[in-house]
């Protein structure tokens, strides 16, 4: 993939927004952006949803209330990057193979943690929802 240099320089601010690091202007922008685009399609942008959920996820709400707080979110626009797993957060961010389920199906995971370990970061628990998110509507298709 060949970066025209009319585009480079915006790349590379956006980049090193998200990232932390740019290549120097002699190096190949490849790899970084190739990076950089694994970040952007794992992560959820903010904007009200309608949000469907299969009778599975209606039926295990009660017993787990962040499912309701993941659904409310979604249909807000909230920031949902406090639900989301590591794929989306640290260093496996930018590796094209960090959640395969996504690679292959465009299907997000959120944590159902009760309690914010950080105040951007919900506790990690072993329970999950899983949701199809598009534009304008996003599927809860099944939890834990």
């Amino acid at each position: 993939m060949q970066v025209i240099d009319e585009v480079r320089e915006d790349f590379t601010h956006l980049i090193k927004a998200d990232l932390g690091s740019t290549p120097s202007a002699n190096q190949c922008l490849h790899g970084p952006l190739v990076s950089w685009l694994h970040l952007k399609a794992r992560q959820v942008p903010q904007r009200p949803r309608q949000v469907h959920t299969s009778p599975e996820v209606e039926a295990k709400k009660r017993q787990f209330p962040a499912i309701t707080q993941v659904i409310s979110s979604l249909e807000r626009g909230d920031d949902m990057t406090p639900y989301l797993g590591s794929s989306v957060r640290g260093s496996k961010a930018t590796e094209s193979t960090a959640d395969q389920l996504f690679n292959d199906w465009k299907i997000n995971h959120f944590h159902l943690g009760r309690f914010f370990e950080k105040p951007d970061k919900v506790d990690r628990t072993q329970h999950l929802l899983f949701v199809l998110v598009r534009a304008d509507h996003a599927i809860a298709l099944a939890g834990c």
